[in-house]
């Protein structure tokens, strides 16, 4: 891990980005509760119990924002960090919205005992979504790619998250005006217990 001290405009430019991103989708169907009922992978209730579990948490973790060829690091008790707002961008791997049932092609294998579905779609902004799952089912890892293109600027972020222990971020932002472009990556990770 690469320790510096954190530059606070830094880091509310990349929140600033992550918060623009951030949409809230909602799923298709009813359970038998009258609930919407998800289609697919729950991406929703996956970090509804990240954001939850993790806001109680005594570990600590450390985050590092990359860009322009500068690192900067802080670490942070895991109860004192607003996952919700970094977690937010997350939620755009939701394959859940309505807009989006029926448009992904869906795979599934399962190489050495763990299930590996692999959503995928050319003309959807969440390109692909990978989940991979334990034989119970629990959730191991997440992947998944964004893609944005318009007359304004083109973008596309590439997200992991390892429950409970790793969370990242890889963006890029080009605005086409001023033919500018911008690469930067955020990643959290686990680290120690806090200090009783």
């Amino acid at each position: 891990m690469i320790a510096g001290t954190p530059h606070k405009k830094t880091y509310l430019t990349a929140a600033a980005w992550l918060l623009s991103g951030m949409f809230l989708f909602s799923c298709g169907g009813k359970d038998g509760n009258g609930a919407e009922a998800d289609l697919y992978f729950p991406t929703e209730k996956t970090l509804a119990d990240q954001v939850d579990s993790l806001g109680r948490s005594a570990d600590m973790w450390t985050k590092t924002v990359a860009e322009s060829g500068k690192n900067e690091a802080k670490t942070v008790a895991a109860k004192d960090i607003d996952w919700g707002t970094e977690l937010a961008m997350f939620h755009d791997l939701n394959p859940n919205k309505k807009a989006y049932v029926g448009k992904f092609t869906v795979q599934t294998e399962t190489p050495d005992s763990i299930k590996m579905t692999t959503y995928t779609s050319a003309d959807l902004k969440l390109k692909s979504l990978v989940v991979l799952q334990n034989a119970d089912e629990t959730v191991k890892a997440v992947y998944g790619d964004l893609e944005t293109s318009n007359l304004f600027y083109n973008s596309s972020y590439k997200l992991s998250l390892v429950p409970y222990k790793a969370f990242a971020i890889e963006g890029m932002q080009k605005l086409n005006f001023f033919n500018t472009q911008r690469n930067f990556s955020i990643v959290w990770l686990k680290n120690t217990p806090a200090p009783l």
